[in-house]
């Protein structure tokens, strides 16, 4: 040893990478994420137009910070920059903020942040048709004031129903257009939580608006139960049977929410288990079901040998009181 404390030129390099990132990151004599307390502090303050001001530059910063090692910036700045414009109504800015960091992802999660890009983008096209003059919307004719009540358009008789929130603004529409409105905005919002669902199957909001496509007379569950069946393949085919398990009881969630049968997916569910126990443990290793506490499962807890449990497979319990059963199986503890 000749006691050299040089370092490894690759420790030389991280240093010398991690001081430049360190360096793009920084605003105003801080690193970018010194600024999280004292902007969140601002914003209580209801002191915006600091908060604002100082969001930019943190967005500014923390991409280019990422840039070189092809990552994204913190998504906190960005959302509490759109928060800002939402509650001044300024949608455009709103609209645009979301959408520059969203151009910069895969297309991948953040489903929170692009649910919030699809109001704004709502916002903002109700306020543009709030500022034009109020017309008929049958006919067209323009009105010198918005009315305040339903009434009967002068020109062409049709039945008006003055809508004051949309999105925040007035809209006036036919009777049978606010029929039709409420019956489409149901439908998104059933939409919007299929959307949130589908993620817990692997699946992101791109591929499920692609299936939609292919599926134009399908319903939502019928579209969510393909995916969930594609996913399953997808994780048997990798050997992840474990994953697979998860799939499958997600499926069954639905199916039992819905008053439908669930056991026959929830019996899919745990043959993957099986097969991963199988592959994971001796035969004599004690395991012990547990999770759900209801009438139909309690007594059929215990212990159990993994030998035992896939001789009788005794899961799920479909006397279950809360199906889907979310009684699982677990090693005994050490």
């Amino acid at each position: 040893m000749n006691g050299s404390t040089a370092q490894p030129e690759w420790v030389a390099a991280y240093e010398t990478e991690r001081t430049e990132a360190r360096a793009k990151g920084m605003v105003r004599g801080r690193f970018v994420t010194e600024w999280v307390d004292e902007i969140k502090q601002m914003i209580r303050a209801s002191r915006d137009d600091e908060a604002l001001a100082l969001l930019l530059e943190c967005i500014d910063a923390s991409h280019r910070a990422m840039a070189d090692h092809g990552g994204l910036g913190g998504p906190w700045y960005t959302t509490a920059a759109a928060g800002i414009y939402r509650r001044r109504k300024d949608h455009q800015s709103e609209v645009a903020v979301l959408t520059s960091y969203l151009a910069t992802t895969d297309g991948t999660g953040f489903s929170t942040m692009r649910a919030a890009l699809r109001k704004a983008e709502a916002h903002l096209e109700s306020s543009r048709e709030a500022a034009l003059p109020a017309s008929c919307p049958a006919c067209g004719s323009v009105w010198d004031t918005w009315p305040s009540a339903r009434v009967t358009c002068p020109e062409c008789g049709a039945g008006v129903v003055v809508v004051r929130k949309i999105n925040g603004y007035p809209k006036m529409l036919t009777i049978s257009q606010d029929a039709a409105r409420q019956e489409t905005a149901t439908h998104d919002r059933e939409r919007e939580k299929m959307r949130t669902r589908v993620g817990y199957l692997g699946v992101n909001e791109a591929a499920w608006d692609a299936k939609c496509r292919l599926m134009p007379d399908g319903t939502m569950r019928e579209v969510y139960l393909q995916l969930g069946n594609e996913a399953v393949v997808a994780a048997d085919a990798a050997g992840n049977f474990a994953l697979a398990h998860t799939y499958l009881w997600e499926m069954a969630k639905l199916e039992a929410e819905s008053g439908r049968p669930w056991v026959e997916l929830m019996q899919a569910a745990e043959g993957r288990m099986s097969t991963h126990l199988w592959s994971r443990y001796p035969p004599e290793q004690d395991m012990v079901i547990m999770g759900c506490s209801c009438g139909g499962c309690l007594p059929r807890s215990g212990r159990v040998t993994v030998a035992e449990y896939l001789e009788e497979r005794p899961l799920p319990h479909s006397a279950c009181s809360r199906p889907p059963c979310r009684c699982v199986l677990q090693p005994v503890p050490a």
